[in-house]
């Protein structure tokens, strides 16, 4: 019986292994078949876009071995110069990949501006990536327009902090999974920044919405209808805002909105001279900012550029009673609606919803999570698990934080001696201790106004 239980342990030991393609401790797990991200047609009711290109072709370079690759890079925090935060960071996928502050938290200090959602990049108004609009070109090549603006968040000081990209590629090279991967994906194990920002592209194109219940309604022969609410709402949007959101797909058949050059306007909200947007690089446009997506709206608050709003109610309100400055689009002080008018463009809106795009696995964080005891304890706690204790290389200091609020870590030596100060709105801080001189070591968190001290014992 014995010689039977430890061949079955054998045979379930094989079985797990070759169900991940890369696993070794902290890197990502991956199944054996990668997920498929392709994508075959754009639905017949987005069958063009602003450049006129039909569904056979809008996203048919988007590679499942490539996006795979891509999503591993996208949560992976060894790309950043701190090694902890990544793409993922401030794109959340249960958001849409919008993050639910109002401003993310930088590698050194808050983001500018409200961090925008992802889905739909790899169809929709392929021209503009960003608030201010600074990546901007009128060339249809869509897998090279999205790697480009890539590099812009890669690179900057305050978000993953790549300064030296051959750094960068040199971690990854001494890593056990990126080597395969970039195998996998590109034929040969050799990394390189085209092909990194080309892989995230593929990732992020692959982010699409087509499930929504919209998107069903719309489709010819399908038995999903909209509710009277969600009908009359319908009839609001494209009479109001189709204008600049074309049925929620963001699409620009024009180019942009009416007679304008650029897909960019003026929200009609309280001036704010710290920010002109599109006007900090372009004269002439001060104060308007990129024209984002509405699919998935429900998830991505706080909404406008500068997180402003909280909830979908408070931007109606502002468009129906508060525009402040006058455009060609909108009179001041807004559209008028009346409650019902108001809750019925709500409902219309949270009929883009896509559940597929906020919950499935092949857009999850694919590197392990930490299993501690800490999910019992109170969520108004400060608990804190240092594992593994003692550590020789990496220490990782895990807490309750499901508010993301900013927490502060701080390493001590027994004299005194700060060894590393870091801060985070995850749940997590890693530090590398290969360098700490074996001894004990005082591991101090702050968040709000708690504070816990925990002792970190260093061997080697």
């Amino acid at each position: 019986m014995k010689k039977y239980l430890i061949f079955t342990f054998i045979a379930l030991g094989v079985m797990l292994l070759s169900s991940l393609h890369y696993f070794n401790g902290g890197d990502p797990i991956l199944p054996a078949t990668p997920y498929s991200y392709e994508i075959d047609l754009l639905p017949d009711h987005l069958d063009s876009t602003n450049y006129g290109v039909t569904s056979d072709t809008i996203l048919s370079f988007v590679d499942d071995r490539i996006a795979t690759l891509g999503r591993v890079l996208f949560y992976d925090e060894l790309l950043s110069a701190t090694e902890d935060i990544s793409c993922g960071t401030c794109h959340l996928q249960q958001f849409s990949f919008a993050d639910s502050l109002t401003f993310s938290h930088g590698v050194n200090s808050s983001t500018a501006r409200n961090s925008l959602q992802l889905n739909d990049l790899g169809w929709s108004n392929q021209t503009t990536f960003f608030w201010d609009m600074k990546i901007s070109s009128p060339t249809p090549l869509l897998d090279t327009l999205l790697a480009s603006a890539i590099k812009l968040p890669l690179t900057d000081p305050n978000e993953i902090g790549v300064s030296d990209v051959n750094v960068m590629i040199q971690k990854m090279n001494s890593t056990t999974y990126y080597p395969g991967l970039f195998s996998d994906a590109f034929g040969s194990p050799t990394i390189t920044e085209p092909l990194i920002t080309e892989a995230l592209s593929n990732f992020i194109s692959s982010m699409v919405t087509f499930d929504s219940k919209f998107d069903q309604s719309s489709t010819l022969g399908s038995s999903v209808t909209l509710t009277t609410q969600e009908a009359n709402g319908k009839l609001l949007f494209e009479t109001d805002c189709q204008i600049c959101h074309a049925d929620g797909s963001n699409f620009f058949t024009d180019g942009g909105p009416t007679h304008a050059p650029l897909p960019v306007y003026d929200n009609g909200m309280e001036r704010d001279s710290s920010d002109l947007g599109a006007g900090e690089w372009l004269p002439g446009f001060e104060y308007q900012y990129k024209i984002p997506t509405l699919r998935n709206i429900e998830v991505t608050g706080p909404y406008m550029h500068d997180g402003r709003f909280t909830t979908l109610e408070e931007v109606i309100n502002h468009y129906s009673d508060s525009v402040i400055v006058a455009s060609q689009w909108i009179i001041s002080p807004g559209f008028g609606y009346t409650q019902t008018e108001k809750d019925e463009l709500v409902a219309f809106l949270k009929t883009l919803t896509s559940p597929n795009l906020l919950t499935h696995d092949k857009w999850s964080d694919p590197f392990p999570g930490l299993s501690t005891d800490l999910d019992d304890q109170d969520a108004s706690t400060l608990t804190v698990n240092v594992f593994p204790n003692p550590s020789s290389e990496v220490a990782t200091i895990q807490f309750k934080n499901e508010r993301r609020q900013m927490t502060y870590l701080k390493v001590f030596s027994t004299n005194g001696q700060l060894m590393a100060h870091r801060s985070t709105h995850k749940s997590a801080i890693r530090i590398t201790v290969t360098d700490y001189p074996a001894g004990t070591y005082m591991v101090k968190l702050s968040q709000e106004d708690q504070e816990i001290t925990k002792q970190l014992v260093v061997v080697h």
